[in-house]
This record gives C-alpha cells, structure tokens and sequence, in this order.
C-alpha cells in the first residue's frame, strides 16, 4: 500500500482593512487605534497556535499559517476556509467609545514551501493578490498567480507612458451618436481611446483603471473636457450637444467647478451644449460635497446623466436630491432585453420611472431593428449603439433609421 505523506505547506497572507483612513478622518485616531486593539484581540483568538499574526504597521496585518496536507489543492482549501472565517469576524460590528463601527478587509494569500520563495517575493506575491482583492470590490481573498505580476507590471508600463502619450497626442476622442425615437440626430458622446505607436489600440478597461488608481485621471479629464469644448465649435447646429464622462477622482477635486468653468469660458461655447456623464457609485460617496458641486454646474447649464443604471447601489433616494436629468439604461439590460425576461423588467420599470420623474431616458447598446423598434415603443427617449454608428475620430451622421418606424412591431417578445 502506497503511503501518502502529509506536505508542510506555509501559507502566508496579508490583509488590508477596507477604507481605514476613512475611520481616522471621521471620527479620530483614537478610534482607529481602539478598533486595531480589538480586532487584533479578535483574530488571535481565531488562530491557532502554530499560526503567527503581526501587525508591521498601519492598518496591515501578516498572517503566516503552516499546514500539513497531502497535496496543494488541500493546502488551498485550508488556506480559504480560514481566510473566509478571518474577513467574517472582520465584518462583525466593533464598539468604539460607544460608538458601533463596521469594517471590511481585502486579503491576499501565497502558498509557499520553505525553499521557493524569499521573504521579499512572499511579500510582493501577498501584495499583489491583496491589491487584485481591492480592484475586485474589497471584502474579498485572492491567492496570488504569476498572472498578476504580468498584469502589475502592465499597469506600470501604462502609468509611466501615460504623461508621455498626452504630450504626444496619443490620446484622441471618438465620437458615437444619439438619437431620438424618429431617427434624428441629437448628440454625441465623446469616448476616449489611445492609440499607442506600439501597442496600438489600447482598450479603455485596460487604461482608464490604471489612469484611476495613479491620479492622472484628473489631467486626462481635463483634457478630455477641453476637446470636448473645442469640438462643439465645430458642431454648427446649436442644439447637439456632447457628453463626457467624469470620474470620481475628478469630482473630488477641490477645484473641479472652477476648473470646468473656466475651460467652458475659454472656449467659447454654451454650458447647456454639454453633458456629463457620472456612475451610481459617484453618488455614495462625500454625497453632500458632490451634491453642491453638481449644483453648481448644473446652475451654469450643464446637465448630468447618470451612466449605466441599475448596475450599481440603488440610487432612487439620491435622484430626488441631486440635479440629474439623464438615466442611461446599460447595455447588458438592452442586450438580452428581448430573450430575458428580467432584463426586460429591468428594462421597462426604468423607462417608467424615468418618465414618472420627468427625466430623458438612453438606452445604450442599441444594436439590432428589434431592439430600436420595441425599445420606441416602451417610450424610450434616446439612442445610442452601433445600429446608429460606432465611434469615430470624426462627427459621423447616423445611420437612417426612419424606414424601421414604418415597420411592424413584432409580438411581445416574453
């Protein structure tokens, strides 16, 4: 009989509370240093002997946790059960001075025998897949692979190269048109796209984030928005217009509306000609600050819409309190909306509680006859896919669609 011995395999892991300096600033470092008093307490007592936990500063702990198990996917099993177990008693309420306060942790894990890896690469490794667990929503574990150290040095690379591509003019706006239900033009949406010498295209998934995560997202926007402005010039009917989108970092910026404005000014055009294009989570976050900013742009003519809707936090308690005039159905409603009976729910209930509220509806994604024609007859207001036009570097006309109205409608597709 063939004997199976157990492999001591050290599992090593670094975990990183969620949105700390969040705590310090709210309520004060006594508070922040009674909650990492507590949660040390607590997570001693859910280890185990052989288990060894420190805190090499900040709101950062290490974790390195032996285990006998006879091969590596036990070893793994092992590792996230106990990782799982850490982030649950995380997220149990902590008593501050009185005080209940919630917190989350992103964790990252390496495997490691004794022999493969130096104390340096362990900590690049846990790194690694800690910061992957924030990217992916936080209040999550990842164990590291040697894919996300190509990923990380990706990211570099585009970080470095991204001062040097805006002097370059790298950077170039497309242009996607809307419509309204009779085929007519009404705007544009201006998409951002880097054309690299050597990489070429390089998607906007792949860079916006890298963009985010370094702060650069502040000048590309600033830019954006100054081309934006000086596209419009260009546009010789009064009544298109143009949407950008802007990020959350931008929004934060202490002087985003006096930027904006200025830029608006030099230009040259009417504030109402633009529109900008924010997401549900912008809305969660400094809400009173972000309310009185889009106040005051909203003030000068500016009109907001809010991008991909229902995809994110619930927002109906924030429409009625910030100054948005668009809802944006996201394509993955209006992609399968006509198959999906969800979808097509989804779908409906935002068009009419748009309507009831008084606000433009856009559907996104518009891709076929079918889903113009039943998206038209649901009362939709705008249009927006490649059905019209894809993006393009220039103003493009959209495609005719007026013969598509004259067209009967098909039976209800669910």
């Amino acid at each position: 009989m063939k004997r199976i011995v157990a492999a001591f395999m050290p599992r090593y892991s670094l975990i990183d509370l969620d949105h700390f300096k969040r705590l310090n600033d709210t309520l004060g470092h006594s508070y922040g240093d009674e909650l990492l008093q507590q949660l040390s307490t607590r997570l001693q007592h859910s280890l185990r002997q052989t288990d060894t936990l420190a805190r090499p500063g900040g709101d950062e702990f290490i974790l390195l946790a032996p285990t006998y198990k006879a091969t590596l996917d036990e070893a793994a099993v092992d590792a996230q059960q106990l990782a799982a177990k850490l982030l649950t008693q995380i997220r149990e309420p902590f008593l501050l001075k009185n005080r209940q306060y919630q917190i989350t942790a992103s964790i990252g894990i390496v495997l490691f025998n004794s022999s493969n890896k130096t104390i340096d690469e362990l900590m690049s490794s846990a790194d690694l897949a800690m910061y992957h667990s924030k990217e992916q929503g936080r209040n999550q574990l990842y164990f590291f692979e040697p894919g996300m150290q190509q990923r990380s040095l990706l990211r570099q690379q585009l970080e470095s190269e991204m001062h040097l591509a805006l002097s370059q003019q790298q950077f170039k706006l497309f242009f996607q048109p809307k419509v309204n239900n009779k085929g007519k033009l009404t705007g544009y949406e201006a998409l951002l796209r880097w054309q690299h010498p050597e990489r070429g295209m390089i998607s906007p998934e792949l860079f916006i984030p890298v963009a985010e995560t370094s702060g650069f997202i502040t000048v590309l926007g600033q830019w954006i928005l100054a081309e934006a402005c000086n596209a419009l010039k260009h546009l010789t009917d009064p009544q298109l217009t143009i949407a950008i989108n802007v990020s959350k970092r931008q929004l934060q910026t202490p002087d985003f509306v006096e930027k904006t404005l200025l830029q608006i000014r030099t230009a040259g055009i009417k504030a109402s000609r633009l529109e900008f294009e924010i997401t549900e989570s912008m809305l969660m976050t400094d809400v009173e600050q972000t309310r009185q900013k889009l106040q005051q742009l909203h003030q000068q003519g500016i009109r907001f819409a809010l991008d991909d809707f229902g995809t994110g936090y619930s927002s109906l308690a924030f429409l009625k309190n910030v100054p948005i005039q668009v809802l944006k159905i996201d394509r993955s409603f209006v992609r399968d909306f006509l198959s999906d009976q969800t979808d097509y729910a989804i779908v409906d209930t935002i068009i009419s509680m748009a309507k009831t509220l008084k606000l433009t509806v856009v559907a996104e994604g518009v891709e076929t006859t079918e889903q113009f024609k039943m998206l038209s007859w649901l009362k939709c207001d705008l249009f927006q896919g490649f059905l019209f036009g894809k993006p393009a570097p220039e103003f493009c006309l959209p495609q005719p669609v007026e013969q598509l109205l004259t067209l009967p409608i098909a039976d209800h597709p669910i």
